[in-house]
């Protein structure tokens, strides 16, 4: 049973204007409701993680700074 997925941010869960759609809102919370923990994983430093990624309910860790 998969109980983690790490997904890149920019064009996975982010669209071209680096927002979460509500198509991939609607199956990031159905997919943590079953108990998947969803972890950001990027390049990015913390603090330019956008701010609707850190708040998204469900999400606790990242990924960041390449690992």
């Amino acid at each position: 049973m998969v109980k983690l997925a790490a997904m890149d941010l920019d064009e996975t869960l982010l669209d071209e204007n680096s927002h979460l759609s509500a198509g991939t809102r609607d199956a990031l919370t159905r997919a943590i409701a079953r108990g998947l923990q969803i972890v950001p994983a990027t390049g990015r430093a913390w603090d330019t993680i956008p701010e609707e990624v850190l708040t998204f309910p469900g999400f606790r860790w990242a990924i960041t700074g390449n690992g």
